[in-house]
C-alpha cells in the first residue's frame, strides 16, 4: 500500500479493536473525567505568579534549565500560552501516557478493568494540579512523562532498534523535564515487582534479563545520552530547579535523606491530600502489599518462594525510593513540591493496579471497588477545590491591586514621563492558604510553593499587574522582572521605617523615593 492510500482513521480503529472491546470508550471516559476535574483551569485564564509570560512563550524559555526539547511541546500550540487548548492538550498527553502504561502492566494479569483504574489514578492524583498551574508548561510536564513511558515500553528487549529507540525516548523525556526520571524509575521498579510476582516458576532471572534489564540499561543510556546532549549543545545546567549533580562526597548523606523523605511522602498530609485521603492511600498501599505477598505464597513453594519473598521485599522498598530517584543525583531539595513528584501519581496508580487484580473472595473485590471509587472521587474533589481557591485568590489579588494602583495614581509627586521601579516589601495577604486551612488547620507539608502562596503578582515582578489593570505609569523592565529584587526590598523596608511609615493599608504605606514606587507591606 502506498503512503497516499494510508487511512489514519482506519488504522487507529484497527489498533483500538485489536486491544479489545471498550478500550476507546474507556479512554474517552478518562479524558472526560479529567476535563471535569480540571474544568476551572480550562475555563479560566488563571493569572499565576508567572503570568508575566502571557500570552506568548519564548522558544528558549527552558534552555537555562537544560530542557532543550521543551521547545517541541511549545511549538504544538504555536508558542502561545493558549487558554483551554493548552490544558486539553496536556490532558490528552497524560491520559495517553497512563493508558499506555496500563496496557504494559495489564499484560501480566489480562484484566481490562485495570486500564481504567490506572489511568484515572495516575491522571487525577492532586500533584498533577501543579502542571496545570504552570499553564505554559502543561504540555512539557505531561509530554516528558509520555516520552519516558514510551521509552520503557519499547525497550523491552536487547534488539538494537527497540533498545536504541527506547533510549532515545528517555533522553528526549529528560531533555523535556528532568523529574520524569523519577517517573521512569518508579515504572521500572513496578515492572520488576510484577516480574517477581507473575513470571513462571524457575524463569524469574531469565524473565528479568529478557525484559527488565533492557529497560534498566535503556534508562541509564537515556540518562547518559541526555548529559552528552548538554555537552554537545554547550548548555551549562547550574540550576537547582533542574539537574545540578550531587558530588560523591555528598552522596552518602544524600541517600539517607532521600530514603527518609521517600517514606515520609507516603505519610504526611498536604493541602490537597488531607487526612481522609491520606488514610485511604495508606490503607490501599497496605492492602496492595498484602496482595503481592499473598500472591507469592499461593503461586510458589520451597526455596523459590523464599527467594522471591526476599526479592519482593527489596523491590517494594526500591519502588518507594524510586519515587524520589531524581533527588539521588540532583541536589534539588524540593522534596515535597508537586511538580517534582509526579512519580507519586504512578506509584499510587501501581498500588490500585494491584488492588484491582484481587479476584476473590467477592466481598473483598466489592470492598476494593468501593475504595477505588472513593479515592478517585476524593482526587476529583481535591482538584476542583484547589482550583476554586485559586479563582477566589485571583479575585482578591486583583481587587487589592486596584486599590494600590488608585493610591499610586493619586500621589502628587508622580511623574508619568518618568520610569519607575515598583518595590513591594512583602507578599499579599495569604488568602489561598487561609482558605486551604479553613477545614484543616495543619498540613504535614506544603504542596507547591507558588501554587500555595504565589499571588498573581510576586515580589520580583510587582508592577506588571498594574499594567494589566490599565496603568499608564512607565515601569522599568516593563514591570515583568525587577533585578536585585531582594536587595531592593530590604532597602525599601529600611527607607519606610526611617520615614516612620506604617504598613498597608495605612495612607502612608505607598510613597515615591527617587525612581522607586514603594509599597510597604
Amino acid at each position: 500500500m502506498s503512503i497516499l492510500q494510508f487511512d489514519l482513521t482506519r488504522y487507529l480503529k484497527g489498533k483500538s479493536d485489536a486491544l479489545g472491546p471498550g478500550i476507546a470508550t474507556g479512554f474517552a471516559l478518562c479524558v472526560g473525567l479529567n476535563i471535569l476535574s480540571y474544568l476551572l483551569f480550562i475555563c479560566h485564564y488563571f493569572l499565576t505568579n508567572h503570568a508575566g509570560r502571557f500570552p506568548w512563550i519564548s522558544p528558549n524559555d527552558q534552555l537555562f534549565a537544560g530542557r532543550w526539547f521543551a521547545i517541541f511541546f511549545y511549538s504544538l500550540t504555536g508558542f502561545a500560552n493558549t487558554p483551554a487548548l493548552q490544558q486539553i492538550m496536556g490532558i490528552l498527553l497524560h491520559c495517553l501516557a497512563a493508558f499506555c502504561l496500563a496496557l504494559l502492566w495489564q499484560r501480566q494479569t489480562e484484566r481490562r478493568s485495570q486500564i481504567l483504574v490506572v489511568t484515572l489514578v495516575a491522571t487525577l492524583y492532586p500533584a498533577n494540579l501543579a502542571a496545570f498551574y504552570y499553564t505554559w508548561q502543561v504540555g512539557v510536564f505531561f509530554g516528558a512523562i509520555l516520552l519516558v513511558v514510551l521509552g520503557l515500553m519499547v525497550a523491552d528487549s536487547f534488539r538494537f532498534f527497540r533498545f536504541a529507540l527506547g533510549s532515545l525516548c528517555i533522553t528526549l523525556g529528560l531533555a523535556t523535564y528532568q523529574p520524569s526520571l523519577s517517573v521512569a524509575a518508579t515504572i521500572l521498579m513496578a515492572c520488576i515487582v510484577l516480574e517477581i510476582i507473575y513470571s513462571p516458576p524457575g524463569t524469574l532471572f531469565i524473565s528479568l534479563w529478557r525484559r527488565q534489564i533492557p529497560r534498566l540499561l535503556a534508562l541509564l543510556a537515556g540518562g547518559f545520552g541526555y548529559l552528552l546532549s548538554l555537552r554537545i549543545l554547550g548548555l551549562e545546567v547550574n540550576s537547582v530547579h533542574s539537574l545540578k549533580i550531587v558530588t560523591l562526597s555528598e552522596l552518602p548523606v544524600r541517600i539517607q535523606q532521600v530514603v527518609v523523605e521517600s517514606f515520609l511522602s507516603l505519610v504526611y498530609t498536604q493541602p490537597d491530600i488531607r487526612t481522609v485521603l491520606r488514610t485511604l492511600l495508606l490503607v490501599a498501599s497496605g492492602l496492595a502489599m498484602a496482595e503481592l505477598f499473598s500472591t507469592l505464597l499461593r503461586r510458589y513453594k520451597g526455596r523459590e518462594l523464599i527467594m522471591r519473598l526476599v526479592l519482593l521485599t527489596l523491590a517494594s522498598l526500591g519502588l518507594v525510593i524510586a519515587t524520589k530517584a531524581l533527588f539521588l543525583i540532583s541536589n534539588n531539595n524540593y522534596f515535597w513540591q508537586y511538580r517534582y513528584n509526579f512519580s507519586l501519581s504512578y506509584f499510587f496508580a501501581f498500588i490500585f493496579f494491584i488492588l484491582s487484580s484481587w479476584r476473590k473472595p467477592p466481598l473483598f473485590r466489592s470492598s476494593i471497588l468501593v475504595l477505588c471509587c472513593a479515592t478517585i472521587f476524593l482526587f476529583m474533589q481535591s482538584d476542583l477545590l484547589r482550583q476554586g481557591v485559586l479563582l477566589r485568590g485571583q479575585e482578591h489579588d486583583l481587587a487589592l491591586a486596584n486599590r494600590m494602583l488608585q493610591r499610586i495614581e493619586q500621589l502628587p509627586e508622580l511623574d508619568l514621563s518618568k520610569e519607575y521601579y515598583c518595590v513591594r516589601t512583602g507578599p499579599y495577604p495569604p488568602i489561598r492558604m487561609n482558605m486551604m486551612h479553613s477545614s484543616n488547620k495543619f498540613f504535614g507539608r506544603g504542596g507547591d510553593h507558588h501554587m500555595d502562596h504565589g499571588e498573581i503578582t510576586d515580589v520580583w515582578n510587582p508592577a506588571y499587574v498594574f499594567t494589566y489593570l490599565g496603568s499608564k505609569i512607565r515601569w522599568a523592565k516593563g514591570g515583568h522582572y525587577m533585578p536585585d529584587f531582594s536587595e531592593k526590598m530590604r532597602e525599601a523596608k529600611r527607607i519606610a521605617k526611617a520615614q516612620h511609615r506604617k504598613p498597608w493599608p495605612h495612607n502612608s504605606s505607598i510613597f515615591i523615593h527617587n525612581d522607586w514606587i514603594i509599597i510597604y507591606m
